[in-house]
């Protein structure tokens, strides 16, 4: 065959093989090279973060929601009740306020901790146990000018003033109780603004 000829069949196979998705012809896969690990410091958007690495969803994870309170005795736990791991978390009043008693005034505990005139307060409860050590965040007391307020409003703003407070969980589920006797005569707020807490990890 001459020259001429050896290029026409050439041509002829190229045609074949680069026709061969139409043709049926199966297309061989193209061999890649594996890619270069990553270096230590560097986490590429498929590989999955080094333990020191904190992403945007772990750090959403830490925000664990609200809890209302109930003011009639039954226990409210935070994030649905699913186990929290051990560590260090931050509460924070968010809003709400409840009467002890209709003659009463607004307020959220009624005493502080370990006071001995009563324990009419709200309990954090970890591993069916209360935390004993504080309680959540609000003022303390049921009549206006000894930390009670008039209205509800008044109640809530100087809530928000108050501090959050930390605590140490050995794990699993964290709820608020309120301690309180009779429950029956206690006041929901408007709309059933119990005092309400956020609950998130601490630094």
């Amino acid at each position: 065959m001459n020259a001429k000829g050896l290029r026409r069949l050439a041509v002829a196979l190229v045609a074949v093989v680069a026709c061969g998705s139409r043709t049926g012809l199966p297309t061989p896969l193209p061999i890649e090279e594996p890619s270069a690990t990553p270096d230590a410091g560097t986490v590429s958007s498929d590989a999955a973060p080094d333990a020191g690495t904190v992403t945007s969803d772990a750090a959403a994870s830490c925000q664990l929601g609200t809890v209302v309170g109930n003011v009639f005795g039954q226990t409210v736990s935070f994030a649905g009740g699913a186990a929290l791991a051990a560590g260090r978390y931050r509460v924070t009043y968010v809003g709400g306020c409840m009467k002890y008693n209709p003659s009463q005034d607004w307020s959220v505990n009624a005493y502080p901790l370990g006071d001995a005139a009563g324990s009419d307060h709200w309990w954090f409860i970890s591993q069916g146990q209360q935390v004993t050590s504080v309680i959540p965040p609000g003022t303390v007391g049921f009549i206006v000018g000894q930390g009670g307020y008039a209205t509800f409003d008044e109640c809530v703003q100087a809530n928000l003033a108050v501090p959050p407070v930390e605590l140490t969980l050995p794990g699993g589920p964290l709820a608020v109780w309120l301690e309180d006797s009779p429950y029956g005569d206690n006041v929901e707020g408007p709309d059933g603004g119990a005092p309400a807490w956020s609950l998130e990890c601490a630094p």
